[in-house]
């Protein structure tokens, strides 16, 4: 048995410590920030079909003056006029997941691990306004990571980070009923 571990560890030695082109990469070609995340935020819908559709959205202060980049260290106001084309939901759950840009694979986005923190939070109480109503509306969501401080120190400051936040509609079987995608350069301090 330990023969085949000494075997196995040899063959990945050499395959990704292999000078060949094949495994070169010059980490000089990796943009700092991806998508011109340095001087705007970039968002979209992280699947198509679902009952919220959203048309714009915007971070800012919580006083609703303009924010970029964002500040994790303190709620984040985000801005989206949506459309609902189900009925009104009044029992939500937010699913929120974290990436972060580069690390040791190179020019893409990580995981960035919570450990199920940031899975099913009641989100009626936790920054979404409840009821969502049918039809066309502006909804202001509240995104406010300071509970979590222990997961955000971890983080590197002025750095670019992709968020995505789905609302699930816990009535229904938890079906997610909208997702976007966000990417942005945030600060920590």
């Amino acid at each position: 048995m330990f023969s085949y571990f000494i075997a196995f560890a040899a063959v990945v030695a050499v395959v990704f410590c292999s000078p060949g082109p094949r495994y070169k990469h010059n980490f000089a070609d990796c943009p700092a920030f991806p998508n011109k995340t340095d001087i705007a935020p970039t968002w979209w819908q992280c699947t198509q079909g679902l009952a919220i559709t959203t048309n714009t959205a915007s971070p800012s202060f919580m006083n609703g003056t303009a924010e970029y980049p964002i500040h994790l260290s303190a709620p984040v106001l985000i801005t989206t006029d949506i459309v609902n084309s189900g009925p009104a939901l009044s029992s939500l759950l937010a699913d929120i997941s974290l990436w972060e840009w580069g690390g040791w694979l190179g020019c893409s986005w990580h995981s960035f691990p919570t450990f199920g923190l940031l899975d099913n939070i009641n989100a009626c109480t936790h920054g979404t306004p409840c009821p969502v109503p049918a039809g066309a509306s502006k909804m202001k969501t509240v995104i406010d990571f300071t509970p979590y401080a222990p997961i955000i120190k971890l983080l590197k400051n002025a750095a670019p980070y992709q968020i995505q936040y789905s609302l699930k509609d816990h009535s229904n079987g938890d079906k997610v009923v909208s997702c976007i995608m966000f990417q942005s350069e945030a600060l920590l301090q």
